[in-house]
């Protein structure tokens, strides 16, 4: 079919580079524009007039319409007590680095004894934090661990300033007193923000003389252009020969920005630009994408758009957001790319339509715009009335275009992985006279897309070797603290991943424990993710300490797979469902549940120096005599990960170690005892018990008890006594205590530590009824194969009530009273009443040291029938019998 001239109306074609924020993303956990701006300066001024303020410091060119919805929230107190300040009413400083503000802000907002900001974008995520005077109120609700600078200023005493050196990046620092004054709006150091070292035009080579052409100005703070200069720049454009309208011109930006160029008289141009304020130190760079003379740009009369949206009513719109894999006209971001082939009208000067209903061939390539943003050895797809697979940078492959009734052609394409590219589309476009004849001639034209982002679907987390739990029952993965290997993958897409078609991977909007590996992969640029944070599923309300990564996460350029190191420090289960910043795209980060942690180790410590109280008055104590404790065992427990920090999570439903079965031993001298003499515990302690919380990773056990060395056959000598107490720390899945069994050995108070065999003795005593009649009774202990007087034993205690008396009186009675109770040497002794005149005969006296009915006094008994029932001593007070006095030779008693 012929092809046919056609008249339209006046196009203005407005191209612009842009960047698409992915809005799924705007409750990340974690800034994408992290990196980007960081807290600088706190300064709280020396008195209640002298002026304070807060500071932001960009790190990167950050357009104002994107600071100005950033805010900071401060916390202080208790309560706490927060504001939160936004930044469009900061002051942009004149070098175009710092945001000043809160300069109004009470000044109870700026206690230096306590307070934490959050820097925030405009959805709230965390772009950097500090901490001040260890106050940390606001950390654990980020749902963001990691930050690519130091957050912490510590105890910052009584200084006026807080601030990082290096200035925008380094640690915070604090000098004593106003010592240090204020930077306002300046360098925290002696190194100036990098100035403006060029501008750098990007441009595609090609233009029509009907359209305005799209041209991207940078400011760039190196030579290379590797970090974009932060401040505001005026730039001056023009062209040679002179005759190119620009819009805007001058124009002033920060960074970057995008203007247009409308060259009319057709030809080649020299493009032209010269920073006026500030001045630049090298002069203008041009980059041509589309592989031509650096600034120079051809326009021409006829030509073809590379229209990136067919269906938005534009004539050559952008390319928008595609994910590696997914055909660009389907799903997330879809759009139909049109080729369209149009010429200047003659009378109008706008651009109509050059074909109708035709076929032609066409050839496309892809450009790398920068060869660190993506792969020079990429797979795209081409879709049309033919297909086509371009396997690499600037190799171009033939399409047949179908061009309709509108004058345009459809096409769509499909990255196979991920970066930053632009389409280019060359053609001969075909001459025709007068008649609609084609001549034979054609006309060399080709047009270049904006530079889109191919991200990946996301970025899939596996752990080596990772069960999965689900639960505090769950299958151990590894110990706190202890190092395992990450996968992290970044995907492709697949129809089955993106049910929904909101461009996310399904699984990762609704994270679950058994997420598994798709298996699709989509290789990316040199990429660094740096250390994504995990959330903590459970325990729910725990403490998540982040992974301690060995390595930043870096994908080599042309990989789909970084690996690295990390631990994580704490127990429980973790989960990868936070997100990443890819050439200025969101991408999911997740995984399923990773875990379970235990605990590393136990560690187990005696807190105090336990020791015995002798059971007889501080001195000794008789062998089957229970003695207990004067300074009671406390033995704490603690669950530690590999750094010895103890692991708060272990409780709860999270404390596996089981109650303790503690040991004990004799430990003194001699060891063995001797074979008549055995030790007899009765310990207790402090039940373990933390199933409904409250231990957070520890505990203090408390000992009591009694003890006894227990008389079991002959007498023997002392002994010295000394307990030794033993139990394992070992929890239920194996976590152990390293010197398993615990002990620790328990001596006596003051050294007293003599453990006696002891028996209480009596003699018989006689005297006449008209006198009290003292019985001897005192205690003795068994040495060298005799017993001997226990001159140490003053704690024995008898009753009167406890002296069984058979008295066998020819008249009257006697009661019976213990002259010493408590002992007093071992002297305890009876005394009894006189019957009185007449009343002779005897009394047998009984001290009952039974345990039921007497003194409880055990260990004073003694076989001494040898019928092998120890007993209570014996003895026979006799009245009305004297034994007289040889010197003596009469006596009586007077009326």
């Amino acid at each position: 079919m012929p092809a046919a001239r056609c008249r339209a109306a006046l196009l203005v074609l407005i191209v612009a580079f842009s960047v698409q924020l992915w809005s799924a993303h705007a409750q990340a956990a974690c800034s994408a524009q992290q990196g980007q701006a960081t807290l600088n300066e706190i300064f709280r001024g020396f008195g209640a007039t002298q002026e304070r303020f807060m500071e932001v410091r960009l790190l990167q060119s950050v357009p104002a319409s994107v600071w100005n919805q950033w805010s900071v929230r401060v916390c202080v107190g208790g309560g706490p007590n927060c504001a939160t300040v936004s930044l469009s009413a900061a002051t942009l400083s004149a070098n175009g680095f710092y945001l000043v503000f809160a300069k109004t802000l009470n000044s109870t907002y700026y206690d230096f004894g306590g307070m934490d900001m959050v820097l925030r974008d405009a959805s709230g995520a965390a772009i950097d934090y500090v901490s001040i005077g260890n106050y940390s109120t606001q950390l654990s609700g980020l749902n963001c661990s990691t930050f690519p600078y130091p957050t912490t200023a510590g105890n910052v005493g009584n200084t006026f300033n807080v601030h990082r050196s290096p200035d925008g990046t380094g640690a915070w620092s604090f000098a004593p007193g106003n010592s240090y004054g204020s930077t306002e709006g300046e360098t925290n150091d002696d190194d100036p923000p990098p100035g403006l070292d060029h501008i750098r035009l990007v441009h595609d080579g090609a233009g029509l003389t009907c359209a305005s052409e799209a041209v991207h100005v940078k400011a760039c703070a190196d030579a290379a252009c590797s970090a974009l200069f932060a401040g505001p720049v005026e730039v001056s454009l023009g062209t040679a020969p002179p005759g190119g309208i620009w819009t805007p011109n001058p124009v002033t930006f920060s960074g970057e920005t995008t203007v247009l160029l409308r060259f009319t008289d057709g030809g080649a141009v020299t493009l032209l630009a010269e920073a006026t304020a500030p001045a630049a130190t090298n002069p203008t760079q041009c980059e041509n994408i589309g592989g031509g003379t650096p600034c120079e740009m051809v326009f021409a009369h006829v030509g073809v758009l590379l229209d990136g949206d067919g269906n938005d009513g534009i004539p050559k719109s952008d390319v928008p957001e595609q994910i590696a894999g997914k055909p660009s006209s389907v799903g997330y971001n879809a759009a139909t790319q049109r080729v369209r082939v149009v010429r200047t009208d003659d009378e109008t000067g706008a651009c109509v339509a050059a074909l109708q209903d035709t076929v032609l061939a066409a050839q496309f390539s892809y450009v790398v715009p920068d060869t660190a943003e993506g792969l020079s050895d990429n797979t795209l797809n081409i879709l049309a009335a033919s297909t086509a697979t371009v396997t690499s940078a600037g190799a171009a492959e033939s399409v047949d275009l179908e061009f309709g009734s509108d004058g345009s052609a459809p096409f769509s394409f499909q990255s196979m992985d991920a970066g930053r590219y632009a389409l280019r589309v060359d053609m001969d476009i075909p001459v025709f006279d007068e008649s609609d004849e084609p001549t034979g001639d054609v006309i060399q034209s080709h047009d270049t897309s904006n530079a889109f982002v191919v991200r990946p679907l996301a970025v899939y987390v596996e752990a080596d070797g990772n069960p999965g739990a689900e639960d505090h029952d769950g299958p151990v993965f590894k110990r706190a603290g202890e190092p395992f290997g990450l996968a992290f993958r970044s995907l492709r897409w697949q129809p089955a991943l993106d049910g929904s078609g909101d461009g996310r991977w399904d699984a990762c909007v609704s994270p679950a424990p058994g997420l598994a590996d798709p298996g699709v992969y989509a290789r990316v640029p040199a990429w660094e993710i740096n250390e994504p944070a995990p959330a903590l599923v459970q325990p729910s309300g725990g403490v998540n300490p982040g992974l301690d990564y060995e390595a930043a996460v870096e994908f080599a350029a042309g990989a789909s797979q970084a690996t690295t190191t990390a631990s994580f420090g704490e127990v429980g289960i973790i989960r990868f469902e936070t997100s990443n910043g890819f050439l200025g795209a969101g991408v999911d980060v997740c995984s399923s549940n990773v875990g379970r942690f235990t605990p590393d180790h136990f560690d187990v410590t005696l807190d105090n120096t336990p020791a015995f109280a002798p059971a007889c008055d501080g001195a000794f104590t008789y062998m089957s005599q229970w003695f207990e404790y004067h300074t009671a065992p406390e033995v704490h427990i603690a669950a530690r990960n590999t750094d010895g920090q103890i692991t708060r999570n272990y409780d709860g439903d999270w404390w596996r170690l089981p109650d303790l079965v503690p040991v004990y031993e004799h430990a003194g001298d001699p060891d063995p005892l001797p074979d008549d003499v055995v030790f007899t515990a009765d310990g207790t302690h402090d039940a373990i018990d933390c199933s409904a919380g409250g231990c957070e990773g520890e505990v203090t056990v408390g000992f009591g008890g009694q003890f006894t060395y227990d008389r079991d056959g002959d007498p023997v000598n002392p002994v010295n006594g000394a307990v030794r107490v033993s139990f394992a720390v070992q929890d239920d899945d194996g976590i152990a205590y390293a010197g398993n069994p615990f002990g620790f050995t328990v001596d006596f108070e003051a050294g007293n530590d003599e453990q006696r065999w002891g028996r209480l003795e009596m003699q018989n005593a006689h005297g006449p009824e008209l006198l009290p009649l003292v019985v001897p009774m005192y205690s003795t202990y068994f040495l060298d194969g005799a017993f001997r007087l226990n001159t140490d034993d003053n704690c024995t205690a008898i009753s009167a009530g406890e002296i069984d008396l058979d008295i066998q009186l020819s008249g009257g009675t006697t009661s019976a009273d213990v002259l010493n109770t408590p002992a007093s040497a071992g002297h305890l002794n009876v005394s009894l009443s006189a019957p009185g005149a007449g009343n002779t005969g005897y009394v047998d006296v009984t001290p009952d040291l039974s345990v039921t009915t007497g003194a409880d006094l055990p260990w004073l008994t003694f076989d001494w029938d040898g019928d092998g029932n120890p007993r209570g001593p014996e003895a026979r007070a006799t009245f009305g019998v004297f034994g007289g006095n040889e010197r003596h030779i009469y006596i009586r008693e007077l009326p």
